[in-house]
């Protein structure tokens, strides 16, 4: 703990020139973070120059996601209660999810391995960064594990080897709710208990393809763009109009009356 002050201590005076150490305000919530505080730290959150942070493994907001990176943010990048310049932090080891802002139509299905096991995966066709569209998909055992009759994020968890009865739950008005329900076995008392785990907060979408964690998933189709209908010409809208204002009434054996009736049908 000493040494990790001095160190940041010793950044500090680098950074901002003179700096004390400041208590932490009642504006900011903290939770096991070491800070050592430029002079003019505002009272309503972190706000100044010369901030230098050691943030908690498990502490994460809407910008620090990572998995014990450090990084230096540039001067203008802020968030809800950190903005400053030159902010050195110490970033939690969370994941992003959120495949289903990118990918459409998700579905579960199921291979049976035996009488008792199914392999489960979830497919998805997901933008890639060049304006197509991919059908991709990956097994879920290697994304989720059985923790006790709770499913749970796990690297390979293999959770169908004790969950089953698996289904999906999709929300038109949420698209970042991708539900997946399953029946656990608990490992303490053996009892089948239903467990619900949001497939949305662990599964990302990287160019077209789903992953979770370290796991990547498979490409099965490229779908290429719908191409865009050409526009008619004015010039030959105006012609078809004058067309339908001249076209005489004839019989169907006149030549002209056909040629006339198959330019208005175009």
């Amino acid at each position: 703990m000493k040494f990790t002050t001095a160190i940041a201590s010793a950044i500090l005076g680098f950074v901002a020139g003179s700096a004390t150490a400041a208590a932490v305000p009642r504006g900011a919530e903290t939770n096991g973070i070491i800070e050592v505080l430029s002079a003019d730290k505002a009272d309503n959150g972190i706000k100044g120059n010369g901030i230098i942070e050691v943030l908690s493994t498990g502490e994460a907001n809407n910008d620090i996601k990572g998995n014990g990176i450090i990084e230096v943010l540039s001067a203008d990048k802020s968030n809800d209660t950190i903005k400053g310049n030159g902010i050195i932090e110490v970033l939690s080891a969370d994941k992003k999810g959120g495949f289903g802002e990118t990918c459409h139509n998700p579905r579960l299905d199921s291979r049976i391995i035996n009488e008792n096991q199914h392999i489960y995966s979830i497919h998805a066709t997901c933008a890639d960064n060049k304006d197509q569209w991919v059908k991709t998909h990956i097994q879920l055992n290697r994304c989720l594990k059985n923790d006790d009759g709770d499913l749970a994020w796990a690297n390979v968890g293999y959770f169908d080897d004790s969950c089953k009865d698996c289904i999906l739950t999709t929300s038109n008005e949420d698209e970042s709710e991708i539900l997946l329900t399953c029946t656990c076995i608990g490992a303490r008392d053996n009892r089948p208990t239903p467990s619900t785990i949001n497939l949305n907060d662990g599964i990302r979408n990287s160019f077209g393809v789903i992953w979770c964690g370290e796991q990547t998933g498979y490409i099965e189709e490229l779908l290429q763009p719908e191409p865009t209908p050409r526009a008619l010409p004015p010039s030959f809208k105006l012609v078809t109009a004058e067309l339908n204002k001249t076209a005489p009434a004839a019989g169907p054996s006149d030549p002209l009356a056909e040629f006339y009736q198959k330019a208005l049908e175009i």
